[in-house]
């Protein structure tokens, strides 16, 4: 499985007034690498894998998995209330 981003590639500096077309659209096709990544991982998961504790948590990897679609989810929607108020993106 993938292993967490370093902070830099979690938390990368940007100025969106500086951010070109192809920054962004460099940043989203990370991210989109990254979410196929997770998935051929996940399809891999056995279903003991799946009712695992995670070591460092009190819940199993699925609900984990379950807050990562929900976690992306959200975001999703706050992007679609921003183009709907006309806000730059």
């Amino acid at each position: 499985m993938l292993g967490d981003p370093t902070p830099q590639r979690d938390w990368p500096p940007v100025s969106l007034s500086d951010a070109t077309r192809e920054q962004w659209q460099d940043a989203i096709e990370q991210l989109a690498t990254a979410h196929r990544l997770l998935a051929a991982d996940v399809r891999e998961l056995s279903d003991a894998a799946l009712d695992a504790k995670v070591k460092t948590l009190d819940y199993p990897v699925g609900i984990l998995l379950d807050g990562v679609v929900e976690h992306g989810t959200y975001h999703g929607g706050q992007i679609a209330l921003l183009k709907r108020a006309g806000g730059p993106l």
